[in-house]
């Protein structure tokens, strides 16, 4: 069970943007890179192009599994529920 601290661990975003670039870098983070960082990267994603912003957006994992590249189904399921 997660508490909300190791879950917010868990879910790190990193902004970082250069003075020298025009682009901007949002990366979200989870454990195995399946679940919760694809998800807020899809979401993350509809939001940018909707507004036309100038981000990139990524999701990346601290301990993934190199056998487990397609998104968890509880992942794709709300996703499509939320017209991701």
């Amino acid at each position: 069970m997660y508490t909300l601290k190791k879950y917010l661990a868990g879910l790190l975003v990193f902004f970082s943007a250069s003075c020298f670039s025009l682009e901007h870098l949002v990366t979200f983070v989870c454990t195995g890179n399946t679940g919760r960082s694809p998800m807020a990267e899809a979401i993350a994603s509809d939001y940018i192009k909707k507004h036309n912003f100038n981000i990139v957006v990524q999701s990346r994992g601290v301990n993934v599994d190199p056998k487990e590249v397609v998104p968890e189904d509880g992942t794709i399921t709300v996703l499509k529920l939320r017209g991701h």
